[in-house]
């Protein structure tokens, strides 16, 4: 016994180093990403309205998703992309939007239904920072964040802290 607990605090010794040294993994090119510490919830501003809402990192969900009501499809005159046209709430205010449609998305409730989804793709500010991300489109009136951010999107842009929430300006660059 006491040389499988001395194995393991070696292995797990090796393994905090390089996080205790300062050292960040780094991506495929051998580069540190620059990625920002988040709480669990952060206000982010959306690009197309000015708009400020809540968003609920979570890393469990793959793709980012976003409160939409009217969801309808649509095709602009001399463009061959499908079209997407919503309704987006928040804090009692609302907007209109219309995005080309990305792509499709099955997700898979915790109830075991699956759902078909539209994606779009919206540019937010996140700590002064712009970023873009790929958003499905659902109805998100019952849960707490009308916006939720993926894997997809945290992956390379943040870290989250679970201890903390709402630490960054949601505010954009002029």
């Amino acid at each position: 016994m006491k040389y499988v607990t001395t194995a393991f605090l070696l292995v797990a010794g090796l393994a905090l180093a390089p996080a205790l040294a300062g050292d960040v993994p780094q991506n495929g090119n051998g580069e540190k990403p620059d990625r920002i510490v988040v709480g669990y919830a952060e206000t982010i501003t959306l690009l197309d309205s000015g708009l400020k809402v809540d968003a609920r990192m979570d890393s469990g969900a793959n793709t980012s998703s976003m409160h939409a009501l009217n969801i309808e499809y649509f095709e602009r005159e001399g463009d061959d992309d499908e079209w997407v046209s919503f309704v987006f709430e928040a804090d009692g205010e609302s907007i209109s939007l219309e995005r080309p449609l990305t792509r499709h998305t099955r997700i898979v409730q915790h109830s075991g239904e699956r759902d078909r989804r539209p994606v779009v793709e919206l540019e937010f500010c996140l700590d002064g920072i712009i970023h873009r991300a790929e958003f499905n489109l659902t109805d998100r009136s019952e849960l707490t964040y009308p916006v939720l951010l993926g894997r997809r999107f945290l992956a390379d842009a943040v870290l989250i802290d679970p201890a903390v929430s709402k630490t960054l300006s949601p505010g954009c660059p002029e």
